[in-house]
C-alpha cells in the first residue's frame, strides 16, 4: 500500500469530480503539533469518522506531515504540500519534501506505531516552530556569582518555542494514538519539568563559567544552543523534537540577593565619586602649588627675596632651606634684612621707617 500524486485541475481548483470525500487535519493551529484525519466531505463539516479505503484522497497543507497508517504500521508519508490517492497496489513513496535525510533511516527503524490492526488512518504533524510556551520557575534558582562574590538565588519567567524535525519519531514516542489532536497544552503537562531542569543546568553552566547574573537576559540565543545539548537525549533522538528558542522576560532576586547587588552598586557608585573629588582636589591643589612655584621663580630670580626658616631661624633667599632642607611657607612674599640685628623683615606691602626688632632705621 503506498500513495501517489493526485492529478489537480489548477483551473477548476478541483482534483476531480469522482473524489466528494478529501482527508484533512480535523485541528490544526499555531499552537497544535498533531491532528488525526478526517473526511471532509462537500456540504458538511469535517466529523466523518475516517477510515482509508484504497482510492481515498489525501490532502497534505503547507508545512505539515501526513502519515497513512494501517494496522499499526506507518505505510507511507508525505512532506510535500498537494493532493495524494491511496493505491492500496502501490508501493510507498515517502515523499520527503524538505525532511532531513535521517528520517528516511527512521521509517526504517520504526514502521509500527501500536495501533489495532486491519485499521487504516491518517495523522497529520505540524512542522512550524509553535512558540510562546511559557515558563517560570517555582523554586529559586542558585547561582554563584564571582562579580558579586555570593550565592544568588533568582526566578526566571518567559517563553519559549519547539519544532518537530521528525515526525515519525514524535508519532512513535510522544502522542496518544487514540486523541484526535495534541497541543501546546499537552505538551507543556508532560514536558515541562524536563524543560526547567534543562533551564536550571545551563544557566548553572553560565555561573560555572564566570558570566554575572545580571546579563543572563541577553543570553537567549545561547542558552538555546545550550539547551538543545542537554535535552538532546530525551527530546531530539527520543521525541524527534528540538527547542529553537528561550527569550527572558523577567529575572528576580530573591530578598537577601537583591540587598547584596544593592549594596555592591552602591559601593561602586559612592567610590566611583570620591575618586572624582579626590582628583579633583589633587588637581586644584597641584594646579596652584604650579601657580606659587612660577611666584616665587621670579622673586628668587631678583635676589630680593629673603625668609626666615620656622623650624631652625636660619636666612635663606632659595626654596628650601640651605641648614634643614624645609620649604619655604612664606611663597610670593617678598623679604629684607635690619643691617644691624639682621631681623627678617617682610616688605611685599609696605618698607617700615625702622627696625620692628630693634629700632634702628630700616633702609628697605
Amino acid at each position: 500500500m503506498g500513495i501517489i500524486k493526485a492529478a489537480y485541475d489548477s483551473a477548476r481548483g478541483v482534483i476531480s469530480d469522482q473524489w466528494l470525500d478529501v482527508v484533512e487535519p480535523k485541528t490544526i493551529n499555531d499552537q497544535t503539533l498533531f491532528s488525526r484525519g478526517v473526511k471532509a466531505t462537500k456540504g458538511k463539516d469535517k466529523s466523518t469518522p475516517t477510515v482509508i479505503t484504497d482510492g481515498s484522497v489525501i490532502r497534505v497543507p503547507e508545512n505539515m506531515v501526513m502519515l497513512l497508517v494501517d494496522g499499526g504500521k506507518i505505510i507511507d508519508y508525505s512532506a510535500e504540500p498537494g493532493y495524494y490517492k491511496v493505491e492500496n497496489s502501490a508501493a510507498p513513496s515517502l515523499f520527503n519534501g524538505d525532511l532531513e535525510g535521517a528520517v528516511l533511516e527512521t521509517y526504517e527503524r520504526f514502521k509500527f506505531g501500536g495501533m489495532t490492526s486491519q485499521k487504516q488512518e491518517v495523522f497529520y504533524i505540524n512542522l512550524i516552530e509553535i512558540s510562546g510556551i511559557r515558563f517560570g520557575t517555582t523554586t529559586p534558582i542558585q547561582y554563584f556569582d564571582n562579580f558579586y562574590n555570593a550565592e544568588m538565588f533568582l526566578r526566571m519567567h518567559g517563553t519559549y518555542s519547539v519544532k518537530v524535525f521528525d515526525p515519525l519519531l514524535f508519532y512513535r514516542n510522544v502522542v496518544s494514538k487514540s486523541a484526535d489532536s495534541f497541543s501546546v497544552t499537552n505538551f507543556y503537562d508532560q514536558y515541562h519539568n524536563e524543560f526547567m531542569v534543562a533551564l536550571s543546568s545551563s544557566v548553572n553552566k553560565y555561573s560555572v563559567d564566570g558570566e554575572r547574573v545580571s546579563f543572563l537576559t541577553s543570553k537567549g540565543t545561547a542558552l538555546s544552543s545550550m539547551m538543545k545539548e542537554f535535552l538532546a537525549e530525551n527530546w531530539r533522538d527520543l521525541r524527534g523534537i528540538d527547542v529553537v528558542s528561550v527569550a527572558i522576560a523577567n529575572l528576580s532576586y530573591d530578598d537577601r540577593s537583591q540587598k547584596i547587588i544593592n549594596s555592591r552598586n552602591r559601593g561602586a557608585s559612592i567610590g566611583g565619586a570620591v575618586k572624582a573629588l579626590f582628583g579633583a582636589s589633587q588637581g586644584s591643589n597641584a594646579i596652584k602649588k604650579a601657580k606659587e612655584d612660577v611666584k616665587l621663580d621670579k622673586i628668587l630670580k631678583k635676589g630680593e627675596a629673603k625668609w626666615a626658616c620656622p623650624k631652625c631661624k636660619t636666612k635663606n633667599t632659595g626654596k628650601f632651606c640651605s641648614n634643614c632642607g624645609e620649604r619655604t611657607t612664606t611663597l610670593g612674599r617678598e623679604y629684607s634684612s635690619c643691617v644691624k640685628c639682621e631681623a627678617s623683615i617682610d616688605v611685599t606691602d609696605n618698607i617700615p621707617k625702622f627696625c620692628p626688632e630693634c629700632g634702628e632705621p630700616f633702609e628697605g
